[in-house]
C-alpha cells in the first residue's frame, strides 16, 4: 500500500490507485470553500481509504486556519471541520 500525504489530485488518479492499496490524506485546508474540487474527490473516494491529515497544523479548516501554525492541539478541530465537509455527523463511524 501507499498513502498520498495532502492528496490534490484527480478523481481518476486516486481510481487508479486504489487498487494498489492507496490511502488518502485530507488536510484540514481543503475544507475552505474554494476548494471545491478537492473536496469532491474526497466525497467520492471510498471512506476506508481517506486519513485525515495530521501533521499538517498549519492546513487546519477555516475560519481557523488563517496560514498560522496552530500546532497538533487542534488535531479535534481538523477533523471535526472534515467530518462537517465530508457531510458525516460526528457521531456516525465514519
Amino acid at each position: 500500500g501507499l498513502l498520498l500525504h495532502s492528496f490534490g489530485g484527480s478523481l481518476e488518479t486516486a481510481e487508479r490507485l486504489i487498487p494498489l492499496g492507496a490511502y488518502f490524506s485530507f488536510p484540514g485546508y481543503f475544507a475552505h470553500e474554494r476548494k471545491t474540487r478537492q473536496q469532491d474527490v474526497f466525497r467520492r473516494l471510498p471512506r476506508e481509504r481517506v486519513l485525515i491529515e495530521t501533521d499538517a497544523p498549519d492546513q487546519l479548516p477555516p475560519p481557523a486556519g488563517q496560514g498560522r501554525d496552530y500546532g497538533s492541539g487542534f488535531w479535534a478541530q481538523q477533523k471535526m471541520g472534515i467530518l462537517r465537509m465530508l457531510g458525516i455527523d460526528k457521531e456516525t463511524k465514519a
